[in-house]
């Protein structure tokens, strides 16, 4: 694995329908720093969500739900930046996806990408924006930002986001939750 960032979680707060959603603590310098694609883009995890529980909303009318109280929402929201002078295809969602220990999730734009596409602001709870990532290309010197949505188990403490391309590990995030 390439690159690592560990992100510590505290806080908590109360959301509709007494679920409870938790913001990272950005104090530590390894969080927020940026790594490099081998394509020159630069990919930045600057928030890190987590929700037991309850649902996340895609535009006004369409929640999914955790189902279950052993179920958490992880929401990871990544910062591309283009550092060339020509436009790049951005690493789609297929490219990402979070393991936890052996077990690797999809990103819920990918499991859910019939129900998805066609929101024009696809997520609007408990946070809102849109989905990583915001588009096919990245012009130059242009930043584009999304959110990736996962379902994971509750016993979980620690994540990784994954950048998987040709098969290889590209970049990895290590978030402490």
């Amino acid at each position: 694995m390439k690159r690592r960032l560990y992100a510590g979680l505290v806080g908590m707060t109360m959301l509709s329908g007494c679920s409870a959603i938790t913001g990272g603590d950005f104090s530590n310098d390894e969080v927020g720093q940026t790594y490099s694609t081998d394509d020159s883009i630069d990919l930045t995890l600057d928030q890190v969500e987590t929700q037991q529980g309850g649902r996340v909303w895609f535009g006004e009318e369409s929640p999914i739900t955790g189902q279950s109280d052993r179920i958490q929402f992880v929401l990871l929201h990544l910062v591309a930046t283009n550092t060339t002078e020509s436009a790049i295809a951005m690493p789609s969602a297929d490219d990402f996806s979070l393991m936890v220990g052996d077990s690797q999730h999809d990103p819920l734009q990918v499991k859910y990408a019939e129900l998805i596409d066609g929101i024009e602001s696809p997520l609007t709870d408990p946070v809102s924006g849109p989905l990583f990532p915001p588009g096919d290309e990245i012009g130059p010197d242009e930043e584009l930002a999304g959110w990736f949505v996962f379902t994971i188990p509750t016993n979980a403490s620690t994540v990784v986001l994954e950048l998987r391309r040709n098969d290889d590990i590209e970049l990895d995030w290590s978030v402490t939750l």
